[in-house]
């Protein structure tokens, strides 16, 4: 199999009492912008660690992944550009933002997502996505089995 280099990014959609929590930036070119509780994967780190480590270190929330809510692809530059946005379920909203990196956390309902002024087109469209999700997406953790990471996220009911 031939590898090649990527930026791979994840998201948080966490869902509670139907509102989607989102982060503001704090800084940078989307300062002030909202968006799902996102970052990079890093080397060595299974992207569905990522996202739940990302959750935890922008939000101050843990949680666990009930499914896949959508994929971003893109070229740029000549490189891929991969961005994956997983379902999570958080046993608490008690949300400590780190205001090191984002300024705001919330959850906001789906008439309210229009409003906001956001990172991305395609973060309002995962963000929506994941309001209306229906819950037809799973997990299967092999690696237990296999000795090595290993995950299996299913579109439809296993």
């Amino acid at each position: 199999m031939r590898t090649i280099d990527a930026d791979l990014g994840v998201a948080a959609i966490v869902v509670q009492d139907g509102g989607i929590l989102l982060v503001q930036e704090g800084q940078g070119l989307h300062q002030g912008h909202w968006g799902l509780p996102k970052g990079f994967v890093e080397p060595g780190e299974l992207p569905a660690n990522a996202v739940i480590r990302e959750l935890y270190e922008e939000c101050g929330l843990t949680g666990t992944i009930t499914g896949l809510i959508g994929i971003r692809e893109a070229l740029r530059d000549s490189n891929p550009c991969v961005f994956i946005a997983y379902q999570v379920y958080s046993p608490t909203d008690n949300l400590r933002p780190n205001l090191d990196e984002i300024s705001a956390a919330r959850f906001f309902k789906l008439d309210e997502l229009s409003e906001l002024r956001w990172i991305s087109d395609a973060m309002y469209l995962l963000a929506k996505s994941g309001l209306e999700a229906s819950g037809l997406t799973s997990s299967i953790d092999f690696t237990s089995k296999l000795d090595y990471p290993y995950l299996v996220h299913l579109c439809g009911e296993a």
